[in-house]
Formats: C-alpha cells, sequence, structure tokens
C-alpha cells in the first residue's frame, strides 16, 4: 500500500499509472518509462476508500524474494525478456554457467 498523503504524492503516482503519450503529439524525449506496473509486471488498484488506511500493514524490512520454479525438460531454458532490469543482471550472473550434462 502507498499512500498518497505525503510530499511525494505527484512522484508517486507518476511512478504507479500508465503514461499516456498524445497520439498527434511530438515524440518523449526518451524512450525509457518510470512506470513500475510495466516495468515489473505489478497491478496498481487505486481507491478512494478511506476505510483502507485502518487496515493493518506489516513493514517489509528485507527484500522480497518471490518463489518460482522451473517444469519440464529439455536442453534449453528459455527467459522472455519483457524490458526489467534484473534480466541484465541474471544475464552477467549466468554467463559462466556451463550445464554439467552438455556436451562441449
Amino acid at each position: 500500500m502507498v499512500r498518497l498523503d505525503q510530499p511525494y504524492r505527484n512522484y508517486v503516482v507518476d511512478l504507479l499509472t500508465p503514461q499516456h503519450y498524445p497520439k498527434d503529439g511530438e515524440a518523449p524525449y526518451d524512450d525509457v518509462s518510470w512506470e513500475l506496473p510495466a516495468n515489473y509486471h505489478l497491478q496498481a488498484i487505486p481507491t478512494a476508500d478511506a476505510s483502507i488506511r485502518g487496515v493493518a500493514l506489516t513493514r517489509l524490512t528485507d527484500a522480497p524474494h518471490p518463489t518460482g520454479r522451473v517444469r519440464g525438460t529439455g536442453p534449453v531454458y528459455l527467459l522472455k525478456d519483457t524490458g526489467q532490469e534484473s534480466f541484465l543482471a541474471a544475464r552477467y550472473r549466468l554467463a559462466d554457467f556451463r550445464n554439467s550434462s552438455r556436451r562441449t
């Protein structure tokens, strides 16, 4: 939950709402989007319900680590590049990976 009754409200709104460019307008100055839902496949759900402020929340003290799994078999594992910044980090971390069952 991100509250908007804070000094950085406008910045939060920029990060959590889709960017819309006018069809007949000039091209944006760059092709970088700061929109978090698009870059991290998040869903931002705005609400005007004031009772949400009374909901008990648990503060995260560490970065969340989503779980996942790989299913199936085969000689190749493909990662879909959807533009997320962490994909580049994964590419570098896996650069020296060698499959022990792979024939060279």
